[in-house]
């Protein structure tokens, strides 16, 4: 029996030991480092690890699209344009309409969208086509939205390592100091509209005017069409949809127009007041820097030749 105990401890000390499973020390490939982490994410920001849109096959094209800013590329890669047209290169949700995917950037990735509406529409003027667009494949009569543009947008400015100038006009290459400030270059110089539309921030609560300048429309498209085609003189793309600083934001429209030195007049046949003493009640009891324009929902003054819109409901357009 000795020598029975005295071979089994020969035999251990001669074998080797076997690995366990889950030992660190045990396995290389717990130390390996994965190929896929650190090669597809060399070009991208640290922040941007994670996108959904760096685990595709088609990374490494799109990578150097972005690089040559030649996008028109994109159009020889159906998958490419299939899945920036309907899927969230952030976290893979799929959206159906341009609008989907506008709502959801600005409600779960709202640290994106500083500038990318703005980039994205220099990026369908300058591969801009006829009706279908070369991008996303989808057909339009007039103004166009492009969701591959938007994409490839937040892609340039917020993922790629390569430094991106929110503010310089692409198509002419001119640098300016805000956003609002490239918004208006881009609609007076290039005509280009820029849809950069967000109804928490553009709209006053419970009404159809533009929290910008307070003009009142009739509709919510007429406000729409207010901010994307560039009619706001005061629209401010970096406003917040809670504003804190309301005194200071109503400041200048309101004081530009309490400074005007010409006689205010209302005209009762053709602003539709129900009396003539209506009209002159409303013309010499009520003066410019008393009217709250968050207050009143519709007001027509007229100032000469000069048309002074304020909200209020003693008359109606």
């Amino acid at each position: 029996m000795p020598d029975m105990l005295m071979l089994i401890n020969a035999l251990k000390e001669e074998s080797p030991a076997m690995p366990i499973e889950g030992d660190a020390d045990s396995t290389l490939a717990d130390t390996r480092p994965t190929p896929s982490s650190s090669s597809r994410a060399a070009h991208c920001k640290a922040e941007a690890e994670d996108f959904h849109v760096i685990h595709e096959p088609f990374w490494p094209v799109l990578v150097q699209i972005l690089r040559n800013q030649d996008y028109s590329v994109v159009q020889q890669h159906a998958n490419i344009g299939l899945y920036l047209t309907h899927t969230c290169m952030v976290c893979g949700l799929w959206n159906n309409r341009c609008q989907e995917l506008h709502c959801h950037y600005q409600l779960h990735h709202p640290d994106l969208v500083p500038g990318i509406f703005v980039k994205s529409a220099q990026i369908t003027k300058k591969v801009a086509t006829d009706s279908p667009c070369v991008l996303c494949q989808k057909p339009f009569k007039r103004g166009h939205t492009c969701t591959v543009a938007t994409q490839l947008a937040a892609l340039m400015l917020h993922c790629m390592d390569t430094p991106g100038n929110s503010l310089r006009c692409d198509i002419c290459s001119t640098d300016f100091e805000t956003m609002a400030l490239l918004h208006a270059h881009l609609h007076e110089v290039h005509e280009v509209p820029v849809h950069d539309w967000n109804a928490a921030r553009d709209s006053i609560p419970s009404s159809n005017g533009c929290s910008h300048c307070g003009q009142v429309y009739e509709t919510s498209a007429g406000l729409r069409r207010h901010i994307t085609d560039g009619r706001c003189p005061y629209f401010n793309p970096g406003a917040t949809c809670a504003p804190l600083n309301a005194v200071q934001k109503w400041e200048m429209p309101m004081v530009s127009v309490a400074l005007s030195k010409q006689e205010l007049t209302a005209h009762q046949a053709a602003r539709g007041f129900n009396s003539r003493c209506t009209a002159n009640y409303v013309v010499s009891t009520i003066s410019a820097p008393q009217i709250s324009v968050l207050t009143f929902s519709r007001r027509m003054v007229h100032s000469g030749q000069r048309q002074v819109k304020w909200s209020g409901s003693c008359c109606r357009r």
